[in-house]
């Protein structure tokens, strides 16, 4: 299958047994057998399940098949923590063959593939961490400023002789509120991070206006 004019533009022509066919380009005949050898290598590997017999050959391109443009066959850096989340596991092994970390070993080779397979990973679990911090400081605020309105309406409901609670209570709402604004804003921080780590971006700082108290 190899020997074809190197004035044409070629294909990689993935086979798996089973298994429809994928076609990858077009290509120039270099990049096509490179590519061929480096599936060949991550195949000979044996880290990801493959259906037996999974071969790939440098081909002519025919733009009358349907083909996976180059660009589009592995994911790009800012979208790889999505992949890696959302990549279903195959009801039969190999059938999601050639999986995301494959992908990318063919187009960057397996060392680039590991490095980032393994930034996406740690973003994925940041971001995780984040989501964690994010919804239990949610729920301490939510406790809390429940606590001090039930604090502030039995305070209000008693004889006037106990004014001077109802006042202390009252304080106490609004030191309630006040911290609970402080720790929306360090969730909206973390938050922050966290999209900021999905997308490979910097993190910028960024503040919640404070609309529920003031600092005391």
């Amino acid at each position: 299958m190899t020997g074809q004019p190197e004035s044409q533009l070629a294909a990689v022509l993935i086979i798996r047994p089973g298994y429809a066919d994928i076609r990858v380009g077009p290509l120039s005949w270099p990049d096509a057998r490179l590519w061929c050898r480096r599936l060949a290598g991550t195949i000979a590997i044996g880290r990801v399940p493959h259906p037996a017999g999974t071969e790939a050959y440098p081909v002519s391109f025919k733009p009358n098949l349907p083909h996976i443009a180059p660009e589009d066959f592995a994911p790009h850096s800012g979208d790889l923590p999505r992949l890696i989340r959302s990549e279903p596991v195959p009801g039969a092994p190999g059938a999601g063959f050639p999986d995301v970390h494959t992908r990318l070993a063919v187009v960057h080779g397996l060392d680039e593939a590991d490095r980032l397979w393994t930034a996406a990973c740690a973003a994925n679990d940041t971001a995780t961490e984040a989501d964690r911090t994010v919804r239990k400081l949610k729920t301490e605020i939510a406790a809390a400023m429940r606590a001090a309105q039930t604090a502030v309406e039995l305070a209000a409901s008693l004889p006037d002789p106990f004014e001077l609670v109802a006042s202390t209570a009252d304080d106490d709402l609004n030191m309630f509120l006040s911290d609970a604004a402080r720790a929306l804003r360090a969730a909206d921080l973390i938050a922050n991070w966290r999209v900021s780590l999905l997308e490979g971006e910097t993190p910028a700082r960024t503040t919640t206006p404070n609309t529920l108290g003031s600092d005391q």
